[in-house]
């Protein structure tokens, strides 16, 4: 994904990348007590094959071991909602430890952190947005066990993820 994204990059730099955003994920695992976290994830992320259904089905047992942590929610925005605010690109709100909210959009190639209020305020009213066109975290749950199910029948069963429970 990271070489289809910037695919001039040279190895040492993907590897870097990659690096960097496995340390940022293992985050995830750990449950401080401030800290919250709500996904919500575009239904062609769960769709699209990348890297190919093995790696699609890790990825896809990864994101529903997650979504069981109590401290993590996860929604899956359906093809059926339509085009939506962030259709291209993200957007990430923060609460700082003082409480407040700074917003964080990205697109492919560039990202802008907003800290006015006014920015925030309207960012935050668009993924109040999403959240709404959103299916529930359970029928989210659900969609992606469907999709894990239908690439995990596909893969010949020698060459399937091992699930945690088997290690």
């Amino acid at each position: 994904m990271l070489q289809a994204g910037e695919p001039f990059a040279a190895p040492e730099e993907i590897d870097d990348w990659l690096t960097k955003r496995l340390r940022r994920q293992r985050r995830l695992d750990r449950h401080p007590a401030r800290c919250r976290y709500w996904f919500i994830v575009d239904e062609g992320a769960i769709r699209r094959p990348i890297g190919g259904q093995k790696a699609m089905a890790e990825q896809l047992s990864r994101l529903l071991r997650v979504c069981q942590l109590p401290h993590i929610t996860i929604q899956v925005l359906p093809f059926s909602a339509g085009q939506h605010s962030e259709l291209g690109g993200s957007l990430t709100l923060l609460t700082m430890p003082d409480r407040s909210v700074v917003a964080y959009e990205e697109g492919s190639r560039s990202g802008t952190l907003f800290e006015e209020t006014d920015e925030v305020s309207h960012r935050q009213a668009l993924y109040d947005l999403l959240r709404a066109q959103a299916l529930s975290p359970r029928d989210s749950e659900a969609m992606i066990s469907a999709v894990l199910e239908g690439l995990t029948d596909a893969i010949p069963r020698e060459a399937r993820p091992v699930a945690e429970e088997q290690l």
